[in-house]
């Protein structure tokens, strides 16, 4: 262990003596990774603009159960509590039968015709619902299901509590979203799988052309049977350290970036980029720093193994 511990230490301070030495090579480097970083991490914006997009849409996206008017309250308290304990179900919202006219009439203020008829009939024809918001949009047949077993629980039609569920009005836009998204996903991970691998292809073929140097020094130290692990190991902790200081010129760029597309994104999806960045900041940091060691770690790593 000892042996190992001796080595590892040699092998740093090798790396770090060879990032000093080879200022040339490590500054214009560390630049490439962070530009490398940065087209990386910008995909990060575009992901919380839709994300919040999606979001803010789902948050609109509900199913409305409608009460039957003659049932009492007790059936509608054990019916709401029933629905809220559905596995799939977020929240709910209860409006009430006095509620649900309040925003009939402020809907039709301006239609007098419709207020005189509704004044005519004497009574309030709206009857209690519940809105029901599911924790995943795919979800909403699920909860349909669950309200339908829940209706039939009570045996005899004429005291089922439920007159509708709004979900079969609205099944094809529904069904059509949750698709859109789940494609949408799978989408999103293809194109981050391809895009790594191209980056790392880049990033390898640069760090190739800057390890060019190191094929004498690599001969010479086969030759007085110095351990692949001294041979290999300096150059990988250059293109470490090349990685971290990419990720802190990454988290400087990205900054910028985000400054000056905040009000591009927040006109048009009233989504502050840069207030996101910061509040994220500690994501972004994890996610910089380590795709930095990865890419040059890696990178350097396939480089120098071919002079060996």
């Amino acid at each position: 262990m000892k042996k190992f511990l001796r080595s590892l230490a040699r092998v740093w301070k090798g790396g770090i003596t060879k990032s000093l030495r080879m200022l040339h090579v490590f500054l214009p480097l560390s630049i490439f990774f962070a530009v490398i970083i940065s087209f990386s991490g910008s995909f990060f914006f575009a992901y919380g603009t839709i994300n919040h997009l999606v979001k803010n849409f789902e948050s609109k996206l509900n199913i409305v159960v409608y009460l039957d008017r003659s049932i009492s309250q007790i059936t509608i308290d054990d019916v709401t509590s029933e629905i809220q304990s559905i596995p799939y179900v977020n929240q709910i919202e209860f409006i009430s039968a006095t509620q649900a006219l309040e925003v009939f009439k402020e809907r039709y203020a301006d239609d007098s015709v419709t207020l005189e008829a509704l004044a005519e009939t004497g009574t309030n024809p709206f009857g209690a619902s519940i809105v029901v918001f599911a924790k995943d949009p795919t979800k909403y047949s699920l909860i349909s299901d669950e309200i339908t077993k829940i209706n039939n629980k009570f045996n005899d039609e004429s005291l089922q509590p439920i007159e509708d569920v709004s979900y079969h009005k609205h099944k094809i836009a529904i069904d059509r979203f949750s698709t859109l998204l789940q494609k949408g996903e799978v989408a999103l991970a293809i194109v981050l799988i391809l895009v790594s691998i191209i980056l790392l292809l880049i990033v390898y073929l640069a760090i190739r052309f800057a390890t060019q140097t190191d094929k004498d020094e690599v001969k010479v130290m086969k030759l007085v049977g110095a351990p692949n692990m001294l041979i290999v190991g300096p150059t990988t902790v250059m293109g470490v350290l090349a990685g971290i200081l990419g990720a802190v010129l990454a988290l400087i760029i990205l900054y910028f970036i985000g400054r000056e597309i905040a009000p591009y994104t927040d006109a048009f999806a009233n989504f502050n980029v840069l207030q996101w960045y910061v509040k994220n900041i500690q994501y972004f940091i994890i996610f910089t720093l380590s795709f930095g060691i990865a890419i040059g770690f890696l990178g350097s790593l396939l480089a120098i193994r071919r002079h060996l």
